[in-house]
């Protein structure tokens, strides 16, 4: 019976992988070829102060919070074209569902597992938003699983810097640090230094980026501007 049910279980998956699979093939993010043009432009001229698309207010400064997902995109649309890129993207959203259920249990692990590829189906494309999509979601298991928290703790500033880099989703994960560390204090009736440190070494790490404090100012221009988000096509 366990061995029919891991049967099911991998069936579902490939299932649900090949959806995703599909979902980002035929249908192009909006923006997604400004995310190869980019990724091109910072490859050969470097990372722009400026925006290199206006013309009308090319002296506009400029932040790309995406700007070394953008170098990766690039690179990756170059080596394993349209159809690479899908299929790193589908695995990308399979394992940010995975990470959450690591320790699930056979009886119920694929109802909620398919609501919640279900709930990010939508949103799924070849989009640097799936990288912290990933990113949250190994943050979150390390929140809830106090061995790999006190193991992994310390790598939490290199996990910021890397994630910083990547995508202003960032900004999300530093405000679950805070969340969890007001929680735990709640909790253990006490201020652990050690905690104390990593918040700040995490937070310093953010401003280590081309950008420095300004890449701050465009995730909350990004989060307050309600109009961005229907005009990006």
């Amino acid at each position: 019976k366990k061995v029919l049910s891991s049967k099911i279980n991998l069936l579902i998956l490939i299932s649900i992988f090949l959806l995703l699979f599909l979902k980002c093939i035929f249908f192009l993010d909006p923006d997604f070829g400004w995310h190869i043009k980019m990724g091109e432009l910072i490859q050969s001229l470097g990372i722009p102060a400026t925006d290199p698309f206006s013309y009308t207010m090319s002296s506009f400064p400029f932040v790309d919070h995406e700007w070394l997902t953008n170098v990766i995109l690039y690179l990756l649309y170059q080596n394993v074209g349209y159809a690479g890129l899908a299929v790193i993207f589908s695995l990308i959203s399979l394992f940010s569902i995975l990470i959450m259920f690591k320790e699930k249990n056979e009886s119920y692990f694929l109802v909620p597992f398919v609501l919640s590829a279900g709930a990010i189906f939508p949103s799924l494309g070849i989009r640097p938003q799936l990288i912290s999509w990933l990113f949250f979601s190994i943050l979150i298991s390390i929140f809830f699983d106090k061995k790999h928290y006190n193991k992994l703790r310390f790598f939490l500033p290199v996990f910021f810097l890397i994630w910083t880099n990547l995508h202003g989703g960032f900004a999300i994960g530093v405000l679950l640090l805070l969340l969890f560390s007001i929680f735990k204090i709640w909790q253990e009736k006490k201020i652990s230094i050690v905690d104390f440190l990593i918040i700040a070494l995490s937070v310093l790490a953010t401003l280590v980026n081309p950008y420095g404090i300004h890449i701050w100012r465009e995730v909350y221009m990004q989060m307050s501007d309600t109009s961005l988000r229907w005009s990006i096509s």
